[in-house]
């Protein structure tokens, strides 16, 4: 529930870009599926939402382009 009301809290101002960091983690199939469906509402609707996460499966699954940051140099892949 956590994780739903910080999400909540972040879209009251309906913010042009959304930075989400493991927006998934800790929750059950049903909340990690109705997430990412607002997440693609949210990106159909013009926001940009940057998304950090260690689960590449995640990424794929929602995002349109993708970097991935090693020692801290970033090489970005569409």
């Amino acid at each position: 529930m956590k994780q739903w009301l910080g999400m909540a809290i972040a879209l009251l101002g309906k913010p042009e870009l959304l930075i989400l960091d493991e927006p998934v983690n800790g929750l059950d199939p049903q909340a990690i599926a109705e997430t990412r469906g607002l997440m693609r509402t949210l990106r159909e609707s013009g926001s940009t939402i940057l998304l950090s996460s260690h689960l590449l499966g995640e990424i794929e699954q929602v995002c349109d382009s993708v970097t991935v940051l090693e020692t801290g140099k970033g090489s970005a892949a569409r």
